[in-house]
């Protein structure tokens, strides 16, 4: 998981500069009798965040990608810290423990949060013996970059230490990397929630995502890495799936219409955060325009396990802008 900032800054260029070419309308498809349709303006700086609820419909909540930096785990014997991938945030730990040094960014070793939520894929990884219900910190020093805001400025960088998770609170230090402002703060464990949110900036909790039974899918801009010809990072727009027990899986060879219970029962389903992903779309870079694949179905199990089947039939509004997904879904 390691990069230079040199080609992921190339490759940001080049995402973004995609991103404002209007594209040519396409006719949509046959929306079925029984199927329902829902279209998620995150904008065409893709700067909104929702979550979305196929029981009800509707969305819960939704928030800015900038919103917060940190989330830290919730789940039952899970004390990871997670990194907001919209804002293309990346961490390196410096391999010493004392708070006081001025880090040199250019001598560490970068990592990003690989979107599929595999604990081994995670940028601040194990902080501390986790074998133990109290983890006690190794105490070593992380720098976080705080990646970017939807207007593709660089917000800059800070440095932390996580103390301890005992008592069901996270300790953390964090201060600037020359070690103004400097700051410890406490960050609640809510087994209510999958994530507990953190503002560095505000240095408060931010509540970001709904009740963990109460949402199946989040449509947000994210990072992710392509590793041909070598490792790269890249910003990307898609949907990844609630960690609470949500499954997925893939269908290419039977029409929306057409799937029935019967065909998606015995299907491999996936709990990766990012089996949805991106890539029901395509970019021609040399114009900006996208292109649907709607003969991809989704089927979505949710915590319940009732099962959705899901298409998407467009990326772009009215006005040619694109960052505004449409969804076709239905109960099977």
């Amino acid at each position: 998981m390691k990069t230079t900032r040199i080609l992921y800054s190339f490759f940001i260029i080049m995402l973004f500069s995609s991103c404002f070419q209007e594209e040519e309308p396409i006719e949509l498809p046959q929306i079925g009798t029984n199927s329902m349709t829902f279209t998620f303006e995150m904008g065409s700086d893709y700067s909104n965040r929702f979550y979305f609820d196929l029981s009800t419909g509707a969305v819960p909540t939704y928030s800015k990608i900038t919103d917060w930096d940190l989330a830290f785990d919730n789940r039952a014997g899970s004390y990871y810290v997670w990194l907001n991938s919209s804002k293309s945030m990346f961490a390196a730990n410096t391999g010493y423990k004392e708070f006081d040094i001025e880090p040199d960014i250019n001598t560490l070793q970068w990592s990003i949060d690989i979107p599929s939520g595999n604990p081994d894929s995670n940028a601040i990884g194990n902080w501390a013996d986790f074998s133990i219900s109290n983890p006690v910190s190794y105490g070593y020093v992380y720098v976080i970059d705080l990646g970017r805001d939807e207007n593709n400025d660089i917000l800059g960088f800070m440095k932390m230490k996580i103390i301890a998770c005992e008592n069901d609170h996270y300790k953390i230090k964090i201060a600037d990397l020359n070690g103004s402002n400097e700051a410890e703060i406490s960050i609640k464990r809510n087994p209510l929630y999958n994530f507990t949110y953190l503002s560095l900036d505000s240095k408060t909790e931010i509540l970001i995502e709904p009740t963990k039974t109460d949402w199946d899918l989040v449509f947000t801009r994210y990072s992710t890495a392509f590793y041909v010809p070598a490792f790269t990072p890249y910003q990307v727009t898609g949907v990844l799936s609630n960690p609470n027990h949500t499954a997925v899986a893939e269908v290419d060879n039977i029409a929306f219409e057409e799937l029935t219970i019967n065909d998606v029962l015995a299907l491999n389903y996936s709990e990766e955060w990012d089996a949805i992903g991106y890539d029901w779309k395509e970019v021609d870079i040399s114009n900006g325009s996208y292109t649907i694949f709607t003969d991809k179905v989704f089927v979505i199990k949710d915590n319940l396990g009732e099962l959705y089947k899901l298409r998407f039939l467009d990326f772009t509004n009215s006005l040619g802008e694109n960052g505004f997904p449409k969804i076709e879904f239905q109960k099977m």
